[in-house]
């Protein structure tokens, strides 16, 4: 069982790995780089798939 103190950490550092991945996306779509709905699925996918494994 995970102490709240580990949990709240825990909780914090996603959110800040989250909001800079969303900085890098937003930057990556200023300049222009996109990818097509069905290649970002599938690349989702795959990592849902490797975190579940590990």
């Amino acid at each position: 069982m995970r102490l709240l103190a580990e949990e709240t950490l825990s909780d914090q550092e996603w959110l800040e790995e989250t909001r800079i991945k969303i900085d890098e996306g937003i930057a990556s779509l200023e300049r222009g780089e996109r990818i097509g709905g069905e290649t970002f699925v599938n690349q989702l996918l795959t990592q849902l798939k490797q975190a579940k494994e590990a």
